[in-house]
């Protein structure tokens, strides 16, 4: 179910990165607190070097056009306990970001780090299409987006488009990956970096690292994890293609490829059962004060 891992390495990370030609990358992303955590990360060590634009997706993922009734679906699927978590790490940040001093918010760490942002409710219409087009991207990344990006999207950086994926890839292809490895009380998971095409998750692998999971780890801990592993591996994928001008990476086994969709209520349930819970409190906690963590990153094979 793994795949091949490809792991971090530090030393040719820094061969690339020395050795790397200053790239222009957007990046379109949800916003939550997850990927701003791991977008802070990448940017801080790679914004002198490369120059990037911020796509904040507003919408929520099916594009019915009321959010009033998007949301009470979403209820009835995930329950409350998960939509009561979805909301803690997809609204709270950009609320508590302008109240907060150390709160993070996307607008605040882009700010710091001098990377214009632009917010749209989908990627893939006429106006947020533009702006990428006008910003003239050689790399698209997707971190947390919440849209499925159009193949005019897609065609739109010179070199290509990477996607940051919670599970090792071909396995838990789809949706929230990291819960449903939760759900089926697996012992390891990972993060996978891929190469965005037409089909979902189906491109070839640039990186991946496997994570193990502890017992009674947090889903928010967990995701926290592979967010920031996440972050390290995209840095090393950024300027790899950056020295080359194009994306390596191998060819997935579709014949093993596992499919996943949005976590219900019941898979919440069996998740809870085998001694795992989606948030706790020092969780919360983070969630206004997130610690640093640059000791944990890239550190597992």
């Amino acid at each position: 179910m793994s795949g091949p891992i490809v792991a971090v390495d530090t030393a040719s990370g820094l061969d690339q990165a020395s050795a790397a030609e200053p790239r222009r990358v957007c990046i379109v992303t949800n916003g939550s607190w997850f990927a701003t955590v791991a977008l802070d990360r990448l940017l801080a060590r790679t914004a002198t070097r490369h120059a990037y634009l911020v796509i904040v997706a507003t919408g929520l993922r099916k594009q019915s056009g009321n959010r009033l009734v998007e949301a009470s679906r979403l209820l009835r699927r995930w329950g409350l306990r998960y939509f009561t978590y979805k909301v803690a790490v997809n609204v709270l940040p950009s609320l508590l970001g302008r109240v907060i001093p150390g709160a993070v918010s996307i607008d605040r760490i882009c700010a710091r780090h001098g990377v214009p942002t632009a917010r749209f409710r989908n990627v893939n219409e006429a106006d947020p299409m533009e702006r990428i087009t006008q910003f003239g991207p050689d790399m698209l990344i997707s971190f947390s987006c919440p849209n499925r990006l159009s193949t005019d999207v897609l065609a739109l950086p010179r070199i290509g488009s990477l996607n940051v994926h919670s599970s090792l890839l071909p396995a838990y292809a789809g949706m929230a990956g990291y819960i449903h490895a939760l759900r089926n009380d697996d012992p390891s998971t990972g993060v996978t970096v891929h190469e965005m095409v037409d089909r979902l998750d189906a491109g070839r692998i640039v990186r991946q690292q496997r994570i193990a999971i502890r017992p009674r780890m947090s889903a928010f801990q967990l995701f926290r994890e592979q967010c920031l592993c996440g972050a390290a591996l995209l840095e090393e994928a950024i300027d790899a293609c950056a020295t080359t001008g194009r994306i390596d990476g191998s060819p997935q086994d579709l014949a093993q490829r596992t499919w996943v969709g949005e976590p219900t209520r019941d898979d919440i349930r069996v998740l809870r059962r085998n001694g795992f819970r989606l948030m706790g409190f020092r969780d919360l906690a983070e969630l206004i004060r997130p610690r640093r963590a640059e000791h944990e990153i890239g550190m597992r094979s």
